[in-house]
């Protein structure tokens, strides 16, 4: 388990978190959300709420009603604090969370794949 306080959060992915589920449960803080922009989907990331996701998803901690992290829109605003831990994907957790083999034709994303922090896009080199 790990502490973690943040002023709104930038895109990035964990993942160097591998073989495992990773998870935040929010401690402190306002009501900010957990963006997943690559699924489309926004987590409420207040006070009491957990979450459990794939720590190789892009993911950032938004305020309401915002796309994009700028750092400038954070600086002066109150700290989120969130106690991280990992779930192991033990074939019980698996099966819980309804967790199949890794399929062969779906890229993988990994820590060396770029991610935009303002939109969570992957980043392509120009060839």
């Amino acid at each position: 388990m790990e502490w973690y306080a943040c002023r709104g959060a930038f895109f990035h992915n964990d993942a160097h978190y591998e073989g495992v589920l990773f998870g935040v449960w929010s401690i402190a803080g306002p009501p900010r959300h957990l963006a997943f922009p690559r699924i489309g989907c926004r987590l409420p990331a207040s006070a009491g709420n957990i979450v459990v996701f794939d720590p190789f998803e892009p993911h950032a901690v938004l305020d309401a009603g915002t796309a994009r992290y700028r750092r400038e829109d954070y600086e002066q605003t109150a700290r989120n604090l969130f106690l991280g831990f990992e779930v192991d994907l033990v074939p019980q957790v698996r099966e819980a969370f309804g967790i199949g083999a890794a399929r062969e034709d779906v890229a993988t994303l990994s820590s060396r794949v770029a991610i935009n922090p303002e939109t969570g896009d992957p980043v392509t080199s120009a060839a």
